[in-house]
Formats: C-alpha cells, sequence, structure tokens
C-alpha cells in the first residue's frame, strides 16, 4: 500500500490492511528467489565521479558503457541465458546507453513511457523467449518498470542510477525475484556513484526504516548476516566508502523529514500517531524527534496537530525531561519507578527489587538505587538543565519504600500530561527491552557493541553528579 504518488490508498479500505509482508519477511519464508547484489563504484575519468549533477553526456559516455559491460561480464553468475532489466535516470540516457551498449556486443532496447503497450508488450517477449531470432537481453528503461510487470525468469537487475527512493529501490529489486524453474538465484549490480542518498541503499536492502545512524553503520558492517537464506551483499571498497560518507552526510534529523514520516504513519493510521506507533511500526525511530524537539506534544504543537494551551509550561518540561533523559531505554529503573508510582502512588524497595529482577533481569543495587533517585529530583544533572525542567522533584523517600512527590501528583491529575507521560514511558521501556536487555549486558548495566554518551556513562556507573563536561581520556572515580 506505499505509494510514491503521494495518493491516500489507506482511507479507501478503512485503515484496514489485510495483509503487509515486508522484503526481509518475504525472504525468510521463503516466498521470492535469493539474490546475490554487488554494490561497485559507479565511473571515475580524471578525478570525476559519476553524481546527482553528472549530464548525459557522462553517463552515456563509451567510457562508462564499457565500465557497465565490464561490470555485467564480471558478476553474471554464469547464467546461461541472461535476463535483465536496466534502470536509467533519464530517458534521453536510456535510450544512449543502450545503443553503446549494443555497439559493446549486448542486445538491449530502451523502453520508455513513449512506446505504446504494443512495442512494451513486443520487447517484454523478445527478452522472455529463447527462439526468436530478435531475442533481447536487457530492456532499459527509467521507471516504467518499477511495478506492473511480470517477467519471473529476469535474472538480472541492473542499476545504473541513484537510488532517490527506498520504496523504488525494493520495487525495482523486486522485479527480479520471483520464482522460476531453473532460477536459484537474481544478480543485482548496483552502480554507486557520488550520490547524497547512498544511504537509501542500506535501508532498502536491510529493511531497517528507522533512519537511525548507528543502525545503519552496523548492518553495513553486517552484511550478509542481517540477511536470511543465501542471499548475499558485496560492496567494493570505493563504493563501501560512499555509502558511509553519505550515511554520515545525510540529514536524517530535519523537521521537513519529520513531518514527511509523522504524515506517513498518520495516513497508515487514520490517526495521530503516539511514539510508540512509531516505535512498533518501525517506520522511523521517534528518538530522533528530540533532538530538535523538547518532547512529542511540542512536535504535535509545531505541526498544528494539537493546541498549544493543551499542556501548561510545566507539563511541559516534565515532559521534557523523561524525554532527554529517560527515553532512550539505557537503563530501566527510573522509567519502572515512575510506572509504578503512577499506579499506585507508592512501592515499597521490595516491590520494586522483584520487578527489576524478574521482568527487567537487573540485580537490585543500593547504588544504582539512589543514581536513580538523584536523577528522578533532577539532582543528577547540571544546574541548567534542572531549571529548564522546572526543577521538579518526582519521589520522595519514606521508611520502607518511594511514594510520589506532590508536584508529580499534580502532574498526573492532568489527562493530556498523562496520556503523554504514559506514552513516553512506554517508550522508554520498549527501547530498553529492543536493545539493552540482552546477555552482552554487563554488570554495570553498559551493553556490549552499544553506543553511550559520556553523560550516559556517568548516569550508568552510577557517579552522582553528570560529569561530561570534565571527561577527557581516561578518568576513574567510585572504583569505575
Amino acid at each position: 500500500p506505499e505509494r510514491t504518488d503521494g495518493q491516500d490508498i489507506y482511507r479507501l479500505f478503512d485503515y484496514n490492511i489485510a495483509y503487509n509482508i515486508r522484503l526481509q519477511a518475504a525472504m525468510e519464508a521463503k516466498l521470492l528467489c535469493q539474490f546475490h547484489y554487488y554494490g561497485i563504484s559507479d565511473l571515475t575519468i580524471d578525478g570525476l565521479s559519476v553524481d546527482d549533477s553528472s549530464d548525459t553526456r557522462f553517463l552515456t559516455s563509451i567510457a562508462r558503457s564499457r565500465h557497465i559491460k565490464e561490470a555485467i561480464d564480471t558478476y553474471s553468475m554464469h547464467e546461461k541465458r541472461k535476463r535483465g532489466l536496466i534502470f536509467c535516470r533519464t530517458v534521453v540516457e536510456a535510450k544512449e546507453l543502450s545503443e553503446r551498449l549494443n555497439t559493446l556486443g549486448l542486445k538491449t532496447l530502451a523502453v520508455t513511457g513513449e512506446d505504446s503497450e504494443t512495442v512494451r508488450e513486443d520487447a517484454i517477449q523478445r527478452l522472455q523467449s529463447d527462439r526468436r531470432p530478435d531475442m533481447l537481453e536487457y530492456l532499459v528503461s527509467v521507471d516504467i518498470f518499477n511495478e506492473g510487470i511480470d517477467i519471473p525468469n529476469l535474472n538480472q537487475i541492473i542499476m545504473a542510477r541513484p537510488t532517490q527512493s527506498a520504496i523504488i529501490f525494493v520495487q525495482q529489486l523486486g522485479r527480479g525475484l520471483r520464482k522460476a524453474k531453473g532460477k536459484p538465484f537474481v544478480t543485482v549490480i548496483d552502480f554507486v556513484g557520488n550520490y547524497d542518498n547512498n544511504y537509501l541503499i542500506t535501508i532498502a536492502l536491510y529493511g531497517d526504516t528507522s533512519f537511525n545512524k548507528d543502525r545503519m553503520r552496523k548492518m553495513m558492517v553486517a552484511g550478509n548476516l542481517v540477511l536470511s537464506g543465501e542471499s548475499t551483499v558485496s560492496f567494493d571498497r570505493i563504493a563501501r566508502q560512499r555509502i558511509f560518507r553519505a550515511i554520515d552526510d545525510a540529514r536524517l534529523d530535519t523537521k521537513a523529514l519529520f513531518k514527511e514520516q509523522y504524515l506517513k504513519l498518520k495516513a497508515k493510521l487514520g490517526q495521530v500517531p503516539s511514539l510508540m506507533d512509531f516505535a512498533i511500526a518501525k517506520e522511523y525511530d521517534p528518538l530522533l524527534f528530540f533532538k530538535k524537539y523538547d518532547s512529542y506534544p511540542a512536535l504535535l504543537m509545531g505541526f498544528g496537530e494539537i493546541p498549544r494551551e493543551t499542556l501548561t509550561k510545566t507539563e511541559l518540561c516534565s515532559l521534557r525531561f523523561l524525554s532527554q533523559e529517560l527515553a532512550n531505554g539505557k537503563r530501566p529503573h527510573e522509567l519502572l519507578v515512575l510506572k509504578l508510582l503512577a499506579k499506585h502512588g507508592s512501592i515499597s524497595i521490595t516491590l520494586l527489587q522483584s520487578i527489576l529482577e524478574q521482568d527487567y533481569h537487573f540485580i537490585f543495587e543500593q547504588q544504582a538505587f539512589q543514581s536513580t533517585i538523584r536523577l528522578l529530583n533532577n539532582e543528577f544533572v547540571k544546574q541548567a538543565a534542572r531549571d529548564s525542567y522546572d526543577n521538579l522533584v518526582y519521589v520522595r523517600m519514606q521508611d520502607d519504600g518511594i511514594s510520589a512527590s506532590p508536584q508529580f501528583l499534580a502532574l498526573l491529575a492532568s489527562e493530556s500530561y498523562r496520556n503523554a507521560f504514559d506514552d513516553v514511558i512506554a517508550l522508554g521501556l520498549y527501547n530498553y527491552r529492543t536493545h539493552y536487555d540482552n546477555q552482552l549486558r554487563q554488570p554495570n548495566s553498559l551493553v556490549l557493541y552499544e553506543k553511550y554518551s559520556r553523560k550516559d556513562v556517568c548516569r550508568l556507573l552510577n557517579w552522582e553528579d553528570n560529569e561530561d563536561s570534565t571527561m577527557y581520556g581516561y578518568k576513574i572515580k567510585y572504583n569505575t
């Protein structure tokens, strides 16, 4: 149901999705043919390489045409009969590239939107046929073959254009993934130039649409380990460097992208999505919102989705604290305490200890408990942050446990605040279970191979204060 034409198909069906399966899931279910993907660097001449501004003369030059032909010869997996689609960026490029490749010995034909349905159908028959004297090896096009065609015996997909959309990438890749007799796999050759959108290749291949740069880098490093079955992904050195550079340079936390992703999920659900809706849908990492907005309600106010008077200044300050300090879920203690206090008003240390150990697999430690209380009472953060969080205190110590402070109870009395509170707490606990609750977690709450800021380290090692501004190199404190 995801489209690139901006049309809202969800509303036509009352937002009921009968079935939805992603590429990775379809591969795991063995519904599709396996593929071998080769990301190779596009041509470089005299220090100039193919990029977003390259003109048609360069894209259809003899040198680049030879480069494409040589790559096809190198990476073709001994197919007895090549049947492939070559995707270009413009109609002019498709026509000229087809002519060049024909002079180099390939049998190709450019097919564009200018051609009649009869011409297109004949071209497809020539590609599929083994008997016609005018049979073809490749059809060269721009986007008319992205969807709506069925050529099961396709065994090659050649991408000679930048990846402008993960959806289009998967559509074009998918043209070759139909199973067919005598077709064990499809060969995919992707020419990776100096394109700004190269980071979309990782999203399309590995299926992670979170737009989280760290996850993109991990998937690039993991490579085939992320894929199911016998499919493989390979990049040459330069192509790999170009993709990593594109990930580094990509602006994935802009307000324009926030709104695009927000409207996309809203259209899918038919209502204003919550933070947890984003997390469960895995459409976009909602933590990225907090790089530009203090909290999710602040984002909704910025988009004009809710009135600014929906929440008071104090309520917004509290949600800023929860979003900026706890939503990442790097430790469950604070989130669990707030969740229990919101529900019960007060809890015993024994209950907290039991839930931490049984449900969150943490051994209760007094130092971690004291660290939790300091953060929830705004004693851990620096004065500037404390002021921005309105100096709110959330818990009070009792002889046998802890209770919600009067300030916290007053906040919870507001339905608007409570809904936003429940949402961000749920997101934090979800992030903990998803990323940090595993066998790689160390006794000090740190998880191997995860990324932490200096501030995170101060908190997770139970330091009394945030000393991130004075941490340079190695530092020993509190036996840590």
